[in-house]
């Protein structure tokens, strides 16, 4: 299950109008759901299943969105979004999670 939609990222780049860049903007989904993940592993099985939550979803298209940014322009460094996406999941983590153990 994918923490965010192609639609989801779309919303953050307004500037790509053309279908034929689904395909990678999926595979842009599948690179950030790897840090999400990451930052998980600690405290739950990855990949996450269920609802996912919103700040996870957001986080997710914005790391996806930061990533395709980066693969689209000159400058490689990662645009603000994909720092925004690792903030906004970090900080899911960080209140959902308490010395390891998983609090709901």
């Amino acid at each position: 299950m994918a923490y965010c939609l192609v639609g989801d990222v779309r919303e953050r780049l307004p500037e790509i109008e053309d279908a034929e860049s689904n395909s990678e903007i999926e595979g842009c989904i599948e690179q950030a759901q790897a840090i999400v993940d990451d930052m998980f592993r600690r405290h739950a099985t990855v990949p996450l299943t269920g609802t996912i939550p919103a700040s996870v979803k957001h986080g997710t298209a914005d790391i996806a969105a930061g990533i395709f940014r980066s693969r689209r322009t000159a400058d490689k460094a990662m645009p603000a979004l994909y720092d925004q996406g690792v903030k906004r999941v970090e900080g899911y983590v960080n209140s959902t999670y308490r010395a390891g153990a998983f609090v709901r």
